[in-house]
This record gives structure tokens, sequence and C-alpha cells, in this order.
């Protein structure tokens, strides 16, 4: 009596002279008896003819190398995707960086422009403090003393101002004759 045997190494349909059994496999006739260990091992391929035998391996062989290749796919899928989500986030990093060191830049531009403007406002005013002083130095002694006066608290003398007299003397310095009143000089 023959029995067919699905041999798991090979993935193929293999007849031996096995009958199945609720402990194992026997054999039908009591000649070919068989351990239930080898039996599952490779009893059934055993009694294959070697050409069929190379053919299973063959077709395993074909099967494993297409499951290994479309393994090999998925993973170099998987790394490519990797690889371009690290690019992107190289690059928005790099943009990042960018636009971080351009606000730095144009922040420091700023600084300089502030500093630059304070230096100015600086020197100016130490020019009109230079004229104050050359002015104060200038003035005759007594303008210091109200000037120290007025420094201490004290209001300043009142200075009266003859406007005829300036124009009088304004007009002679520039080389014009007096008016006439009526005629007389």
């Amino acid at each position: 009596m023959l029995c067919v045997l699905f041999v798991a190494s090979a993935h193929a349909l293999v007849s031996s002279p096995l009958v199945s059994s609720g402990r194992g496999m026997r054999c039908a006739t009591p000649e070919m008896a068989i351990s239930r260990r080898s039996a599952l091992l490779g009893a059934g391929l055993a009694a294959v003819p070697i050409t069929a035998r190379a053919d299973l391996l063959d077709d395993f062989a074909d099967q494993q190398s297409a499951k290994n290749a479309e393994i090999e796919a998925k993973m170099a899928a998987k790394r490519k995707a990797i690889a371009e989500e690290q690019a992107r986030a190289e690059e928005e990093y790099a943009k990042a960086e960018a636009a971080k060191a351009e606000k730095v830049r144009i922040a420091e531009e700023k600084a300089a422009a502030i500093k630059a403007k304070r230096e100015a406002a600086a020197a100016v005013a130490a020019e009109a403090r230079a004229a104050e002083k050359a002015a104060a130095e200038a003035a005759p002694a007594k303008a210091g003393k109200v000037a120290k006066a007025v420094g201490k608290g004290v209001p300043p003398p009142v200075v009266k101002v003859d406007s005829r007299a300036e124009r009088i003397k304004a007009r002679q310095e520039a080389g014009e004759a007096a008016p006439d009143l009526f005629g007389f000089k």
C-alpha cells in the first residue's frame, strides 16, 4: 500500500511506502520498518529517485531565492526611504542654520549701527561741551562768577540789552551814515 507524504523541507508531494497512524509514521510492510524520527526527517525524500530530489531542491532554491530577492527589495526600499528622510532633515537643518545665521548677522549690523550713532552723538556732545568751555573761558571773569552762582541755585542777574546802541554799532561797522531827523544832523 502506498501513501502520499508531504515533505516540509522540499515543499513537494512525494510517494512513499509509509502509512500515517495516530502516533507517527509506520511502514505498510514490516520489512521496511524505520523509526518515527527518521521518517519525519526525510525517509520520504530518501525513497524518491536522485533526479527527482534534485528537481525538488532546485524548485526550493528558486522559491527561496525569489523570497530572498523580495526581502532584499523591501529592505532596499526601506533604506532608500530612510536616506531620503535623512537628506530632507539635513536640508531643513541647513536652512534653519542659514536663517539663524542671517538673523544673527542682521542683529550684529543693527547693533553696529546703534553703536555708531551713539559714538556720533557722544562726539557731538563732546564738541558742544568743548565749545561751551571755550566760550566760558573767553567770557569775562564776572560771567564766571555768575555761572558759579547760578550753579549754586542763585538766579542769574538781569542783563540789560540796549538794542538802540547795538543798531548804531552795527551801522557804523557797516560804514553807513546816521539817519537824518527832519533834515538835521
